[in-house]
């Protein structure tokens, strides 16, 4: 704190000088204040009579320079606190001086004492001539002691010992503030430097991470707003052409309104960083402004700015403004900060702009990118099913209706038809693409593991489970559930099955608790499922529902124009597997393969082909032209003995004979069971394949 100002107030408070002035007024019977140098009173008057509390307020300011001939006695005496005793007309009147570092701060003025030398008539006197009331003055007297010239500089003494400590204490205090200010000082001092660090650090976590424009155009400047203590920050970016620029970021609570995100600055190009303090009350004129910049800032009230160029290999990103509404706000110092700050800035921008150009590219290259596969797909609709005949197109024609909707469909066909690939283009042009695409064999699992595997069980469910297991429907929530072999499910099982494609709801093995579930079912099967359904082995409530939107395949007898599709397809999967490259398939071989029944459809053609690959020597297709009439001998054979009985119609008509002639009982020493030597169990399965309804026993 500097001594050229200090002031007794600044050293003291008041109630402190006014309990010592009263102490020192009580103990000594005597008048007493402290002023100003000025005479200008800092504490209330102790033991002042009416006369001088009135001539107080009668002077101009109220200046206690009545009471002593030198209200100023500091001015005489810089070096130290003096004492000065004079007479006024028979009033014993003293003060000393209050100093601090060779500076006069205040006085201690005291009297109002008679003494013995005057009497009161010729105090009257002067009371007239400073034209105090005769009679007020009179009664004033009578408060007033006598007291001896020995007494009162006793007293001068005292008061001048006080004051001497008062200025001791006023140096004191004078360094206790000093230290104070210095405290504070360097409390602001590492406060700044800590926020400018801090800015530093999350500009250069800007710069590493992987933050977008907009991110950091909103982080900059609120970062650098609160470091600098300013009252506006903002990046201005050039447009396309560089001709202009546009507020990004704005970061102004107190925005009068006039200076908005987005807005477009007229500017010249920054060069170098500026910081210059304009002359007080006016607009600061900084480089790179034009008229349209300084009246925005004329009207948002701003008198300083600080433009810092954003610049990343010659290349100028972006303008950093600082603006605020107090004269010289900005110093040189914080121009050479901010522009270190700036060549961060630069980097997280440069980075930004070019992660911006890419994701850009990216984009355009996705679209692109679906573009050719919607013109491929409107070519090329079913990529995973080769073929092009009228049969087969009449089939994707199915496919391509029902794809959007959440209908159950059956697909009918024999074996090895490709009916999954179906099902899986359905799944593929469905909503639920996105999803889970699950398939189960019910043929391939036992008829006791089938429920577990369809519905999920709890740990302890029955012997040998020895954990929770997710079943199918589970799996496929959400998405498409694909049941092959759908004819082979066991009956007990199909009303479980059914209310699930009702329901939408099942409940473990061994648990009560229903799961809800959204699966759509593509059942497919290679049986007649009506004559099942008459025979009494499919029920017909599940049919009905699964026979919503049924879907006929074709064999590959029926649609033999895709056999030449199929026989390339095969070839140059199969060739590109095994290394080889095989470009001609005879007219030959193309011939037989086409005037062969494929019994075991496509299935069977694409396992010729593949042992046609693994025998062909060069680039000519070779097929097994014996095998393949082989196969026509031996369906002759069959076709010759088709008319005879064949041995599973005698099975069946054996243990129904035996079931006639043990009253249809199956278990026990006397049931069909025992008299055809298998478990009752193996029996009841035999019953169920070979399709002989149980009748009830009588």
């Amino acid at each position: 704190m500097d001594t050229t100002n200090v002031t007794l107030t600044d050293l003291f408070e008041v109630e402190q000088l006014q309990k010592i002035q009263d102490a020192f007024a009580k103990a000594t019977k005597v008048a007493s204040i402290i002023t100003h140098p000025n005479g200008v009173p800092v504490t209330k008057p102790s033991n002042f009579c009416r006369l001088c509390n009135d001539i107080i307020r009668k002077t101009d300011k109220g200046l206690a320079n009545c009471i002593c001939s030198d209200a100023e006695i500091g001015k005489r005496n810089p070096d130290g606190p003096t004492i000065r005793v004079c007479l006024s007309a028979g009033i014993w009147d003293a003060g000393a001086c209050i100093s601090v570092g060779g500076k006069h701060i205040g006085n201690w003025l005291m009297g109002q004492v008679k003494n013995e030398l005057v009497p009161d008539e010729q105090l009257l006197h002067y009371a007239g001539g400073i034209g105090a009331d005769e009679g007020d003055f009179r009664r004033a007297l009578q408060e007033v002691q006598i007291m001896s010239m020995e007494q009162f500089r006793d007293i001068a003494d005292l008061c001048y010992i006080l004051a001497n400590e008062l200025s001791l204490k006023a140096f004191q205090n004078l360094q206790q503030a000093r230290h104070i200010a210095e405290r504070k000082m360097t409390e602001v001092a590492l406060r700044e430097s800590s926020e400018r660090l801090k800015l530093l650090l999350d500009v250069n976590n800007a710069v590493v991470s992987k933050l977008g424009l907009p991110q950091l155009e909103r982080l900059i400047p609120t970062r650098i707003r609160q470091a600098m203590q300013c009252d506006s920050v903002y990046l201005s970016m050039p447009g396309a052409e560089g001709q202009y620029f546009s507020v990004k970021g704005l970061d102004f609570p107190t925005s009068r309104g006039y200076l908005r995100e987005g807005m477009i600055l007229d500017m010249h190009p920054v060069g170098d960083p500026s910081a210059k303090p304009p002359p007080r009350g006016t607009i600061t004129r900084l480089k790179g402004q034009v008229t349209s910049v300084r009246r925005i800032n004329e009207m948002e009230g701003f008198k300083s700015e600080c433009l810092i160029p954003v610049v990343a290999a010659g290349e100028k990103l972006a303008v950093l403004h600082l603006n605020d509404r107090s004269v010289d706000h900005f110093s040189s110092q914080d121009a050479a900060f901010l522009t270190q700050v700036a060549n961060q800035i630069a980097i997280a921008v440069k980075n930004a702009l070019q992660y911006q150009r890419l994701s850009r590219s990216c984009e355009r290259l996705v679209e692109e990118n679906l573009y050719l596969a919607k013109e491929i797909q409107a070519e090329h609709p079913f990529d995973e099913i080769v073929g092009g005949s009228l049969a087969l197109r009449k089939v994707l024609g199915h496919v391509m209706t029902v794809a959007g909707t959440d209908s159950t469909v059956l697909i009918s066909s024999e074996t090895g038809t490709g009916k999954e690939l179906v099902a899986r283009a359905i799944h593929n042009r469905s909503d639920r693409r996105d999803r889970m695409f699950v398939r189960l064999n019910c043929a391939a699992i036992p008829a006791g593991l089938l429920e577990s595997e369809l519905f999920g069980h709890e740990k302890g469910a029955f012997t040998g489970a020895v954990e929770r297991k997710i079943g199918r429907f589970e799996v496929a929530n959400g998405g498409t559930l694909f049941l092959d072999e759908i004819g082979d499910i066991p009956l007990e099982l199909q009303p479980k099955l059914l209310r699930v494609l009702q329901e939408q709801e099942f409940e473990r093995l061994g648990c009560t608790r229903s799961i809800r579930v959204n699966v759509r079912v593509v059942a497919a099967t290679n049986h007649d499922l009506r004559q099942m359904m008459r025979e009494g082995r499919f029920r017909a409530d599940l049919y009905y529902r699964l026979n919503v939107f049924p879907i006929y395949l074709p064999p590959l007898r029926e649609r033999k124009g895709d056999i030449p599709d199929l026989v390339k397809y095969f070839v140059t999967k199969y060739g590109r597997k095994m290394g080889r490259q095989i470009d001609e398939v005879p007219g030959s071989v193309m011939d037989a393969l086409m005037t062969y029944d494929w019994p075991g459809n496509v299935r069977e053609l694409q396992n010729l082909i593949q042992r046609a690959v693994i025998l062909s020597p060069d680039n000519v297709l070779i097929s097994p032209f014996a095998e393949l009439n082989e196969t026509n001998s031996g369906r002759q054979e069959i076709q010759v003995k088709s008319s005879q009985t064949t041995l599973v119609e005698r099975e069946r008509d054996y243990i129904q004979r035996i079931l006639e002639e043990t009253g249809w009982v199956l278990g026990g020493s006397d049931g069909a069971a025992a008299r055809l030597g298998v478990p009752r169990t193996t029996l009841i399965y035999k019953m169920r394949r070979l399709g002989i309804p149980r009748q009830p026993y009588n």
